[in-house]
């Protein structure tokens, strides 16, 4: 299942930034968080507005706030990929931080246009946000690719 939530956002990072489609130039990088289903029951049920997609919210924008990342107040209601939030530097800056639902896990995807290789200021933030997220929610959660 890990692997297949990887390769869903391989493509989903392939397709908007760029590798397939528009620009010749285009990386990203994600951070995954996976939610366990309650005690006694095989599945989890997450939503944009639960309490635990709220609290993990809380810890992202401790670290990408900082960075200069804004995250839009109102990010479209109904969408394809479950877009939780969408966080955005200034116009001048080609980066983008998109966080969205996918079955149990909730993905942190880092988009940089007209870039081959993610750069060290989005490496250094998806590092540090691994270690918040690993640090509040559980080293066996959170996984980085």
């Amino acid at each position: 299942m890990k692997k297949l939530s990887f390769a869903v956002v391989g493509v989903v990072l392939a397709l908007t930034s760029g590798c397939l489609f528009g620009d010749r130039f285009g990386t990203g990088k994600a951070v995954s968080l996976r939610f366990l289903p309650p005690v006694g029951q095989s599945t989890v049920s997450l939503s944009a507005n639960g309490p635990e997609v709220q609290e993990a919210l809380k810890v992202i924008d401790v670290v990408l706030t900082p960075e200069g990342l804004a995250r839009d107040p109102s990010p479209p209601a109904q969408n394809p990929n479950a877009l939780v939030a969408y966080y955005h530097y200034s116009p001048e800056k080609p980066s983008s931080c998109e966080v969205f639902l996918d079955g149990d896990r909730l993905n942190i995807v880092f988009r940089e246009r007209q870039q081959r290789h993610p750069s060290p200021e989005v490496k250094g933030m998806c590092v540090a946000l691994a270690e918040k997220l690993k640090a509040h929610f559980g080293d066996m959660k959170v996984s980085v690719g």
